[in-house]
C-alpha cells in the first residue's frame, strides 16, 4: 500500500489589486466557487488557512497574503478487497454499505474492485491528459465508463482507480461526461468534488452561450470553424449510412426514454431537449459518410438517435440503426459502433489554462485528420 495521502491544496498569494476583498469574494471571483463550496471548506480540517491560520470566509484579504484552499482531506489510505465493489450511491453513516468501509480516521471511502484480468490484457489504460485534478483517458469500444449492475470490475473506472492507487492518490473519481460502452475515445474524470462542481458549471455556462448563438453555417469550412470554436466542448466523428442533401446541419429533437424499463431512446414533443450539430468531412466509396458532431444537452444515446432520426444511423449501431450480426459480415464492416469522442476542450478549473485533449482516430475514421 501507498504512505499516506496528501491532500490537494490550492495556494494563492494575494496581490495588491485583491486587497480589502474578502476570502469569500476572492474565491467566488477567481476560482468560480459557489456557496455551498465555501461551505464545505468552512467544515473542513484545515480547510481555509491564510498565513498558516484557520480562517472563516469573512475574513478581510492583505497584500503578501498566502490562502490555502484544501480540496481534499488526505490522511490514511485504505485497502481495497478484491471482492468488493463499487455500487453507486450516496454514502450513509453505515459501515455495512456495499462498496465503502471505514476508514481510520473514521471517514467512509469507496471501494474500488481491481479490474479485471482479461480487461487489463486486451485493453489497457490509456492516459491522454493528467494533472492534479483531471484525467482524461482514451476508452475503447466496448468497455463499460462506471461500475453498474453486471459490471463490477470490467470498467475503465476501476482502471483509473487502480492507477491513482498506485500513485498514492484518493479515489474520490467522478466520470464528467460517461460516452456509451460501445462508443470509443475521450471520456474525463474529476479527480475530487470541486472539481467535478467546476467542469459541470463551464458546460452549463458553455451551454447557454450555444444556445444563443446562431446555427452552424451552410458553408462546411464555416460550419466546421463555428463547431471546433469555444472554451468547452466535445467533438465526435462518426460514420454513417448514405449520403447527406446538406452537408451541415442541426437535428433538434427532443429525447425520452421508449418505455420506464427499456434501453432505448427516442425523439419526442414531451422530451428534454436536445440539439446536435453535424458537417459532412468526407463522404465514402462504399456509400457511407463520415461526420464530425458537436452536441448540445448530452443526452442518452443523443447522436445515435438524431442520426436515425435523419435516415443516417451510425454504422454499428444496433439498437438505433439496421445492424445484425449477418448484415455486418455481409457487408465487410466489423460490429463495432463507429462514434469516437475525438476532441475535448475546457479549462483547468483552478488555473484557467486551456486544455485540448485528441484521442487518435480508428482506422475505420481514417483521412478525417486531413479536415479537421
Amino acid at each position: 500500500m501507498p504512505g499516506e495521502l496528501k491532500p490537494r491544496i490550492l495556494r494563492f498569494e494575494i496581490g495588491k489589486e485583491e486587497k480589502g476583498e474578502t476570502i469569500k469574494s476572492f474565491l467566488m471571483r477567481r476560482v468560480g466557487f459557489s456557496s455551498k463550496q465555501l461551505s464545505r471548506f468552512k467544515y473542513r480540517k484545515d480547510g481555509i488557512l491564510l498565513n498558516g491560520e484557520k480562517r472563516y470566509v469573512n475574513a478581510g484579504l492583505s497584500e503578501g497574503d498566502v490562502l490555502e484552499i484544501r480540496l481534499t482531506q488526505g490522511g490514511e489510505p485504505v485497502e481495497a478487497h478484491p471482492h468488493d465493489a463499487l455500487t453507486g450511491g450516496t454514502p450513509r453513516e453505515d459501515d455495512q454499505m456495499p462498496g465503502y468501509q471505514r476508514a481510520r480516521d473514521g471517514r467512509l471511502q469507496k471501494i474500488w474492485a481491481a479490474p479485471a484480468g482479461w480487461l487489463e490484457e486486451n485493453h489497457p489504460l490509456r492516459i491522454l491528459y493528467e494533472d492534479q485534478d483531471i484525467l482524461a483517458a482514451d476508452k475503447p469500444s466496448g468497455v463499460v465508463c462506471h461500475p453498474s449492475p453486471g459490471h463490477y470490475d470490467d470498467t475503465l473506472s476501476n482502471q483509473v482507480a487502480q492507477h491513482l492507487g498506485r500513485i498514492g492518490r484518493e479515489l474520490d473519481v467522478r466520470v464528467t461526461g460517461r460516452l456509451d460502452r460501445d462508443t470509443s475515445g475521450i471520456v474525463i474524470f474529476a479527480l475530487n468534488t470541486e472539481t467535478a462542481a467546476q467542469l459541470i458549471k463551464q458546460r452549463q455556462e458553455a451551454l447557454k452561450n450555444r444556445s444563443n448563438a446562431s446555427t452552424p453555417a451552410p458553408a462546411p469550412a464555416s460550419a466546421l470553424r463555428q463547431m471546433t470554436s469555444g472554451s468547452c466542448f466535445k467533438l465526435y466523428i462518426a460514420r454513417v449510412r448514405g449520403r447527406f442533401l446538406a452537408l451541415t446541419g442541426t437535428v433538434d429533437l427532443p429525447l425520452r426514454r421508449e418505455s420506464q424499463d427499456s434501453f432505448r431512446m427516442i425523439a419526442s414533443p414531451d422530451g428534454k431537449k436536445a440539439r446536435t450539430h453535424y458537417c459532412v468531412l468526407a463522404e465514402c466509396p462504399d456509400g457511407t459518410s463520415l461526420i464530425a458532431c458537436r452536441i448540445e444537452h448530452g443526452r442518452t444515446h443523443q447522436i445515435r438517435v438524431h442520426m436515425a432520426e435523419t435516415g443516417h444511423p451510425i454504422v454499428g449501431d444496433r439498437l438505433y440503426g439496421p445492424e445484425s450480426s449477418q448484415a455486418l459480415q455481409d457487408s465487410g464492416m466489423t460490429g463495432v459502433l463507429m462514434l469516437h469522442a475525438y476532441r475535448a476542450v475546457f479549462r483547468q478549473p483552478f488555473t484557467g489554462k486551456e486544455i485540448r485533449i485528441e484521442a487518435p482516430l480508428p482506422d475505420w475514421a481514417s483521412g478525417s485528420g486531413l479536415l479537421i
